[in-house]
C-alpha cells in the first residue's frame, strides 16, 4: 500500500479493479481506470461491494468511453 495512483486498460472488471486498487493504494492514492460502453453497469455492479467516489471524464479516443478517477476505496 504505497502507490499515488495506479492505472488500468482493459485488466478486468470494475469490481476486481477495486479489489486490486485497495490492495496497492496508500491511503488517498487515486485509482484511473479507463472504461468503455458498459461503464455503468460496472459502476453499479461494484457498488454492491464497494463504496467510492467517483468522477467520469470523456475518453478522447471513443466517444462511448470514460476515463473513472476513482479515490476513497472501501469495501461496502
Amino acid at each position: 500500500m504505497n502507490a499515488d495512483v495506479i492505472s488500468a486498460r482493459a485488466l478486468a472488471p470494475l469490481d476486481d479493479l477495486l479489489a486490486y486498487a485497495q490492495r496497492h493504494l496508500k491511503p488517498g492514492g487515486l485509482a484511473l481506470f479507463l472504461k468503455g460502453a458498459g461503464y455503468r453497469e460496472e459502476l453499479e455492479t461494484a457498488l454492491v461491494n464497494w463504496r467510492f467516489q467517483v468522477d467520469t471524464y470523456p475518453s478522447k479516443t471513443n466517444p462511448d468511453a470514460v476515463v473513472l478517477k476513482i479515490g476513497d476505496i472501501e469495501r461496502a
